[in-house]
């Protein structure tokens, strides 16, 4: 991650995924949302935030967040 990077923090729960977008040197998230814990809205979500920039995921490892690490690192985002 460089200082030019978004941050998108993601808080992972069974049927939802509470989402927080943090522009490169912002001191708040841009934007906040929640979407479905499901693989289309997650692949929508990964299409949508990284359209022309470049972006880093973070979010717990706990026993929800082991299959959106898989398939974030499937969409090209480890």
């Amino acid at each position: 991650m460089n200082q030019h990077s978004t941050v998108i923090g993601l808080d992972v729960h069974i049927e939802r995924i509470t989402v927080a977008i943090l522009p490169p040197n912002a001191m708040r998230p841009e934007e906040t949302s929640t979407i479905e814990n499901h693989a289309r809205a997650i692949e929508r979500l990964v299409k949508r935030v990284t359209n022309n920039r470049e972006a880093v995921f973070v979010y717990e490892a706990g026993p929800c967040g082991y299959a959106l690490q898989r398939q974030l690192h499937h969409l090209g985002r480890p």
